[in-house]
Formats: C-alpha cells, sequence, structure tokens
C-alpha cells in the first residue's frame, strides 16, 4: 500500500525503483497502519535524498537467517549521511531538510513505532553512495509452532 500512496512521488524521483518480496514471511504483530506510516516515511526520505532520477531506490523484505526476524529494508542511492549526521539523525527535531520544510520527527517517530512493535531501527550510510534503513521485527509463531495466521500485518502487503 505505501508504494501505491507514494506512486507519483516514486514516479517523479526515479526511473529505477525495486521492490522484492521475501517468501514465506511470517506475520508480525501490531497495527498495520502504524507500520505502513513507518514504510511510507522511510521511502519518502529515500526518494528525497535522489540527486536524479538515474539513481534509485529498492524496498526488500525477507526473513533474517541469523534471528528469524522480519526485516525491510529501505535502500536508496542518494548523497547518503556523513558519521556526524548518521548519530543524530533518530533524534527527535534533528532534520537535514529544515530549510525545505522537514520537522526532523519523521524518523523519530518510525523509531518510536518499531519500537512499540518490539523492533529495531538501524541505518547504515555513506555520503555519495547512499543510505540504507532496516526495520527488524519479530515473526509471530502459534503454539504448534507454525506460523500464526490472521493475528497480525503482513509486512510485504504493507509495503
Amino acid at each position: 500500500m505505501a508504494v501505491t500512496i507514494l506512486n507519483h512521488e516514486i514516479l517523479r524521483a526515479t526511473h529505477r525503483f525495486e521492490v522484492s518480496y521475501g517468501e514465506n514471511l511470517p506475520p508480525v504483530m501490531g497495527s498495520a497502519q502504524q507500520l505502513e506510516q513507518v514504510v511510507i516515511n522511510l521511502l519518502n526520505n529515500a526518494l528525497q535524498a535522489l540527486p536524479s532520477n538515474r539513481h534509485g531506490v529498492r524496498v526488500s523484505t525477507r526473513l533474517a537467517p541469523e534471528t528469524g526476524e522480519v526485516e525491510l529494508c529501505v535502500e536508496d542511492e542518494g548523497v547518503g549521511m556523513s558519521p556526524e549526521v548518521l548519530e543524530r539523525i533518530k533524534e527527535p527535531f534533528f532534520s537535514t531538510h529544515l530549510d525545505s520544510g522537514g520537522l526532523g520527527l519523521g524518523v523519530s517517530i518510525c523509531r518510536s513505532i518499531v519500537q512499540e512493535h518490539k523492533g529495531t531501527l538501524e541505518f547504515e550510510s555513506e555520503v555519495g553512495k547512499g543510505t540504507r534503513a532496516i526495520v527488524r521485527l519479530p515473526g509471530i509463531k502459534n503454539s504448534s509452532g507454525d506460523d500464526a495466521d490472521g493475528l497480525a500485518s503482513q509486512i510485504p502487503s504493507g509495503a
């Protein structure tokens, strides 16, 4: 749904947009609307970081084999962030876009939502090479150890 909501911005910002969904992902417990807000914000930030429409954005989901968590990555080929900016990016009211109307609340709100869902939000970035935002959320298993059905949000349909 997030891709549909941002379709106009995606088409305007890049000619190279990719989405890949992992298979057989377990559902995650939580609010589909709040998790969609996280995806929209991270995707919007990635689009705004692109220096031209020749630079791309990739959105992917997978099951992290080392932790069993559902992982959502939003990766851009944008301007990237310095280590100093990367260190402060999750702080409330910190923004690299204050001059263009950014309030510096988007990433902070995303972090809060992800934490409320018992997950983590991390960023990897290099100046001139882009940024990767990684959301990890615990998948749900039912009492028999199988993936639970109908209890929670499905990340792939929300991306």
